[in-house]
């Protein structure tokens, strides 16, 4: 097994070797990515486990402490890096299949989780609830690799693209708010002070994320930024966002790097499209990873 302490180095080339190798497989073999990534992370981990007697990669004691930040900062690029593809111009023809996955399949989708987790899994009503707002995630990291590959109708693409990354942090708020409300409720509080906090969040997460874009994309129209740095410049801002705004009110990083891309994406700038290719690359690393 690769030692953790002296190979961390290798351990990284491997992770992001071999899921870039499994994203070329799947292009020439004409399947989902997402499918084969999966594969390559079994074969290393419980597969090898299985096999070999231990496995060949192990994050947990590799990465320590730092795994989770390190997952939670990649998944803000890739969150931004859809946001940054939703133009409000695709919206046209399909805003009310929008609404809908968003309104009403999202509450729908956690309700029946919730009442599968606990009358069919046997979890408590609050465990059930909590679980069942992350089981309502489709999530960016799978959408995006299967739109890409799928060739899907341009109108069935948008609205999947968009339901897959508005409601990925709605889904995380929900999860939080869940758990802020049992925390609530056991220190004999109300489930109103959750609520508000998760209101407040939401709303620190929104305006964060609307200044980020505002301002960046202010510098860039003044031509305060020269070309070789906007692309660096931009994925600088999102880290320093979604960390500022997870300092400020938990889970609402997510939150504040989409409406940090939506701005960004229907700013009209210039240099959007030579953005979008460099977050592009990044995010297909950070996904196969």
């Amino acid at each position: 097994m690769i030692d953790a302490a002296s190979d961390l180095p290798l351990t990284i080339a491997i992770i992001t070797g071999s899921g870039v190798a499994a994203q070329w497989l799947a292009w020439r073999l004409r399947v989902p990515s997402i499918v084969l990534m999966m594969g390559a992370g079994l074969l290393l981990g419980p597969i090898a486990a299985v096999t070999l007697g231990h496995p060949l990669l192990t994050p947990d004691e590799s990465f320590g402490d730092y795994l989770r930040p390190m997952i939670a900062l990649a998944v803000a690029i890739i969150l931004f890096e859809g946001g940054i593809t939703l133009n409000f111009r695709e919206l046209r023809g399909t805003t009310t299949a929008v609404r809908r996955m968003v309104i009403l399949a999202f509450p729908l989708g956690w309700a029946l989780a919730t009442l599968a987790l606990h009358f069919i899994g046997g979890l408590a009503w609050d465990l059930s609830a909590m679980i069942g707002a992350l089981l309502t995630i489709t999530g960016p990291t799978v959408v995006l690799p299967l739109l890409r590959q799928a060739k899907l109708p341009p109108r069935i693409a948008s609205v999947l693209k968009w339901e897959g990354i508005v409601n990925d942090p709605i889904g995380a708020l929900a999860a939080v708010f869940v758990f802020e409300a049992i925390h609530q409720t056991q220190l004999g509080h109300s489930v109103g002070s959750a609520a508000l906090a998760l209101g407040f969040g939401i709303a620190i997460g929104a305006l964060l994320g609307f200044v980020s874009g505002i301002v960046l994309s202010h510098a860039f129209r003044r031509g305060w930024v020269p070309e070789p740095m906007k692309a660096p410049l931009v994925l600088a801002a999102v880290l320093v966002c979604y960390a500022l705004a997870d300092a400020l009110a938990a889970e609402t990083g997510l939150v504040a790097v989409t409406v940090f891309g939506l701005v960004v994406a229907n700013s009209r700038l210039a240099s959007i499209e030579e953005m979008r290719r460099f977050k592009e690359g990044i995010a297909s690393i950070l996904v196969a990873s």
